[in-house]
Order: structure tokens, then sequence, then C-alpha cells
């Protein structure tokens, strides 16, 4: 996909890109050219090279690559602090789209992992966290607490479960208008509605019998015989029927009666979780220690709202809109917290260090999918891997990208619509965002996918470096040239010689010194190895062949003027041999049929 080359090549590249339409003079003059033809010099120069350009635009549907230095994107602190709120902001999206929300809130271990993050009183003091990279850093705790979280993150929590609400919503529409109403006892309704049609449908199969007109006595017992054998099958077959059809309706109502159950029971856990807090902070409070809530506008010294077990974490209304709790106490903005501490602190602990190649090292290993919860705060998370490959990982990606384009459109993510479409767009898959080494990767190339992004670390001689690459794709230029076969011939005998016979291993020998009149360096490159050291070698398709004997016999020689005038000369000759002999022949069988016939008359 890409190759720039060496020093030698790129000169050679910018010798065939050169144009000669623009050159109009002849020897020390310029009296131009006449339309389609080279000028006097331009003429005398192409005359003397060892190539020529046999199409100027050759049009071929590729990638143009674009890599820029990572290190420069994230040398100031406040471009890594875009990044984690880009981060942070990703992870939002991420669980707000994800299909097991729903459980992951009301699930009892990740719950009991979360509730430190309820209490009033908490922080989050790791030294990971610096003012310098985390917008919501408290400087008063020292820390990242629920209250400063709240203050930059709750209207885009808030913003993405209204999107949530209103799929959720189309979804229940349309369930309800495929099924003409939900429910258990709904879906038995319709089986007995079924079950009755099937049975009437079969009890009117049974009267309209045979109408065959019996012939004596036997006649009028074959047919007894038959109606008797069909009502017997029929009944047969409504008592099966009607006990597989029980059967579902048993089914479905232990279904439900299991989901009804499950239900209580994590209602049940809930409200023994919201009374261990009370009874938790009723100590505290026994002991000296107020329990103050944390609110949007910071109130100091106001009483705890109602735990946030009591609170529903989805309700479906009657009429078929769906309500999230995103209160401050509530359980999702625990999730969010939560998620949000976990990746910020695989991030590396060094984000805020003044060389930006830590930093850098910590971002690609979360790109490449390295995550390593060392924290045992945050070993809740292994209650389901899901939150790690479906929101944390895709959430360090997407910021990446989000970052790219804060450098052509800074104010445009700060409105919540923005950001949320170019969110959705990325999820969709337009664009792919992976690890060079991920085979999602290379099944995007061959699938020729628009557009790729992916974040680079190369080891030039000790050095790490980290660039962001970028694969568009388009249609781009080519020239095609011909190079004369005398010359490739040559100049790899050459090479052949000096190597092999000669014993030259210097890599910066005159031998393969760039030279535009003969393309040396990128022809005796593209021989094979170990004489040559090709970046890409295509297939086989015409090389040599015409000078295999057998495969000249098998195939035929390349057509050619001088085989096709060949051919016609060697055929003109056959002809007139032919004819010659044909004439020849002729005159001698009737002057010997003539002397015989004259001979035997006389």
């Amino acid at each position: 996909l890409e190759f720039r080359g060496t020093y030698c090549q790129q000169r050679e590249v910018e010798a065939i890109s050169e144009g000669f339409e623009e050159d109009h003079g002849c020897c020390c003059c310029e009296p131009g050219r006449l339309p389609h033809l080279l000028s006097g010099n331009a003429a005398f120069n192409q005359r003397w090279l060892a190539w020529e350009v046999t199409a100027t635009k050759y049009v071929l549907e590729g990638y143009s690559i674009s890599d820029n230095s990572a290190a420069s994107m994230f040398q100031m602190f406040d471009l890594r602090k875009i990044l984690i709120s880009y981060y942070v902001k990703s992870i939002i999206f991420h669980v707000s789209r994800h299909p097991r929300l729903v459980r992951w809130l009301t699930d009892p271990d990740i719950l009991s992992g979360l509730r430190p993050l309820t209490f009033s009183y908490w922080a989050e003091l790791d030294p990971t966290f610096h003012h310098k990279t985390d917008e919501d850093y408290d400087h008063k705790e020292i820390g990242i607490t629920r209250h400063s979280f709240l203050n930059t993150y709750h209207g885009w929590i808030k913003y993405c479960m209204r999107c949530r609400e209103a799929i959720d919503e189309q979804g229940i529409k349309s369930d309800r208008t495929d099924n003409g109403g939900g429910g258990a006892a709904g879906q038995r309704g319709r089986l007995r509605e079924e079950m009755e049609r099937r049975l009437s449908f079969m009890g009117s199969g049974v009267g309209t019998s045979s109408t065959s007109r019996p012939i004596g006595g036997l006649g009028r017992l074959r047919a007894n015989n038959t109606a008797t054998d069909r009502v017997s099958n029929a009944s047969s077959d409504r008592a099966l029927l009607s006990a597989h059809l029980e059967e579902r309706a048993k089914k479905i109502s232990l279904n439900a009666a299991d989901r009804s159950d499950r239900k209580r029971e994590s209602e049940r856990d809930a409200r023994n979780a919201s009374n261990c807090r009370l009874n938790a902070d009723n100590h505290r409070s026994s002991t000296g220690v107020t329990a103050t809530a944390v609110s949007g506008g910071g109130s100091d010294g106001q009483e705890q709202q109602e735990p946030p077990g009591d609170t529903p974490v989805r309700k479906i209304n009657s009429n078929g809109t769906v309500e999230y709790d995103t209160s401050e106490s509530s359980a999702l903005v625990s999730l969010c917290l939560g998620l949000s501490l976990l990746g910020r602190r695989a991030l590396g602990s060094s984000s805020h260090n003044e060389n930006v190649e830590f930093f850098l090292h910590g971002l690609h290993s979360l790109f490449k999918g390295d995550f390593r919860i060392t924290c045992e705060r945050d070993e809740w998370v292994f209650t389901d891997m899901e939150l790690l490959k479906r929101v944390v990982s895709p959430a360090i990606r997407m910021s990446l990208k989000l970052h790219l384009d804060h450098f052509l459109v800074p104010d445009e993510y700060d409105v919540h619509e923005s950001l949320y479409g170019a969110m959705l767009e990325q999820q969709q898959q337009r664009l792919v965002i992976a690890h060079e080494a991920d085979p999602g990767w290379r099944a995007a190339v061959l699938a020729s996918r628009p557009a790729l992004l992916a974040l680079r670390h190369v080891l030039d001689d000790g050095d790490d470096k980290y660039k962001i690459i970028m694969l568009n794709k388009r249609h781009l230029l080519f020239r095609v040239i011909k190079v004369n076969r005398e010359c490739v011939r040559g100049l790899w005998a050459g090479q052949q010689q000096e190597l092999v016979y000669l014993r030259n291993r210097n890599p910066e020998r005159g031998s393969i010194q760039n030279a535009k009149q003969a393309l040396r360096n990128m022809i005796n490159s593209s021989c094979d190895q170990p004489i040559g050291y090709p970046i890409y070698v295509s297939p086989l398709t015409t090389s040599y062949s015409h000078t295999h004997p057998e495969l000249a016999r098998i195939g035929g020689q390349p057509i050619t003027p001088a085989l096709i005038g060949g051919l016609v000369s060697r055929l003109w000759t056959r002809l007139r041999a032919r004819c010659g002999e044909g004439c020849s022949s002729g005159g001698s069988s009737g002057l010997n049929g003539d002397c015989g016939g004259g001979g035997a008359a006389a």
C-alpha cells in the first residue's frame, strides 16, 4: 500500500513525472512546436533515454495514504485534555447504545462494585488523574469526585439517554404493531384462537367426507370403513394438536412467571442494597459523619436524597414512552463514572508526564486492545467482558478520530447534536479504525472500505515514533513506462557479476545510484532476490515466456508483425509451389494420355 522509496528512487520518479509538453525549444531558440508533437529539444532528449512513457493518464482506484506525527499532536497538555475528554464522552456514548445496558444497571455484582461511587464523601485520589489532563478534576479534593464528574458530563449523559429512549420507543411501537398486543396473556390468547380455528377446521373436514356413490353392500361397507378411519384419524390429530398447543401455552406461562420472579428478586436485591446503604449512612451520622448529597448545584449540608435502588432503571409508560433514570444519584451515572475512571486509569499513570512518549505508549497499548486492570477497584468490570470489548476499547479509537477532527473544526463538537452525529457515523463502520495487526484491518483493505485509520508504532534505530495513518479510497493517476529489455538484461547481469563474483557488498555502491537516462536504481532494485530488493513483486504475466521452447510449443509464439509477415510469405510460397506442381502434373498426364490413346488406336 505504501512505499516512498529511497532518495535515488525519488529522483528517478521525478524524471518519469516530468512533462515534455511545456518544452518549446529547439537548440538555442524557442520556435514552438506543432500540435501533438514534441519540440526539437524534447525529441532529442527522449531519443537518448532507455525508457519511454506509453500512458500519461492511467487511472486506478487505490488508497491515498497520509501520515502525521502523533508526538506533535499530543505535545501540549491542552491537546491531551481534549483527547481524554472525547475518550470519556465516547465511553458514555457506547454505554448508552449497548443493548445490555438494562442488564448492567440491574446486575448486583456490578452495583456492588460501583457502590463506593455513590457515597457523597467519595473521591478518587489516584495520581493517574491530574488537573493538566482531566477536565473534571476537583482541585478542592485533589482528585475526581462525583460532583465534578456531573458538572462536566451530566448534560452529555442526559442527551445520549434521550436518544436511547427514542430508539426504545420506536422498537416498542414496532413490536406492538407486529404482535397486535404484548405480554404472555396476549400470546396465550393468540394460541387459544389458533387452536380453536384448527380444531373447528378439522371437525368440518370430517363431516364432508367422500361423495362417491357406493355400489352394493361391499361398497357401503368400504365407505363406512373409510369414514370410520377418517374420523379416528381426525380425532387423534385433534388430540395431538391440542396437547402441543397446551404445552406451548404452559411454556409461555412458565417463562412469564420466571421473568416476573427474576424481576421481583432484582427489586428485592435493590431494596436490600438500599437498606444497607441507609444503615451505613445512619451509622456514619451517629458517629459524627454527616452524609451530604452531591447535587448539580453543589449545595453543602443538604440531606441525602432517595437511594438509587428505589428509583427504577427504566420505566415504560402505558402510551409506549420510555424513561431512563438519569438523576445524579442513579446507577447509570455510577456506571459511566466507573467506566471513565477505569479507562483513564488504563491509559497509564504517565499521561501528565512532560515526556510525550510515555503518553503515546499507553495510548498505543489501548489502541491495540491491551487493557491491563491493575487496580482492585476496577475488577468489577470482569463481571461482563463486553464492558471492555464493546465500550472501552472502541471508545479510545473513536476519541482519536474525534481528536483529529478537532483540528479541522475546533468548535463544532461543542454542540451535543454534532458530536453525537459524528460518533454515530463512526459506529456505523463508515470509517474503519483498527490496529494494522488486527485481522479486521486486512479484511477492510481487501473489501475496499472507503476510509481507514490506525495508530502506528515505528521503531527506527532505537527511536520510538508514533504516527497516525489515514487511508482514503480515491482514483489515483499513474504513468506507464516501457523500458528497453536489453537495458534491463545488461543491468541485471552487471549486478550479478558484481555481487556474486566480485563480492561487492557495499549498500551504497556506485552501480545502484540513480541515473535518470536508464532508471538504473529502480531496475537494479527490481531484480530477483538476493540480487535485488523489490518491495513488491507482481504475479508473473509476461516476462521471457516466449523464449522458453516448451512453453512456446504449447501456447504458441507471440504475435508480431514479423511473425505475420513470415506466415504470409510461407503461405504464398506454398501456394505457388502447389499450383506449379498441379499444372505440371496435369499437362504431363494429358500428354501421356494422348500419346497412349494414339498408340492404342494405331
